[in-house]
C-alpha cells in the first residue's frame, strides 16, 4: 500500500498537466474550426440569396 501513496501525487500531477494541455488545444482547434467554417457559411448564404 505504501507504493500507492507515493504514486498518487505523481498521477494527480500528470492528470492535471494533461488536462491543462488538452483544454487550450481543444479550445484552439474549436476556434480554428469556427474561423475556417465562416467562409463556407458566407458563401452558402450568398448562394441561397442568388437562388
Amino acid at each position: 500500500m505504501q507504493e500507492l501513496y507515493l504514486q498518487a501525487p505523481f498521477f494527480l500531477i500528470g492528470l492535471a498537466v494533461q488536462t491543462a494541455v488538452l483544454i487550450p488545444i481543444s479550445i484552439f482547434s474549436m476556434i480554428i474550426y469556427a474561423v475556417s467554417s465562416v467562409p463556407l457559411v458566407i458563401s452558402f448564404s450568398v448562394i441561397i440569396k442568388a437562388l
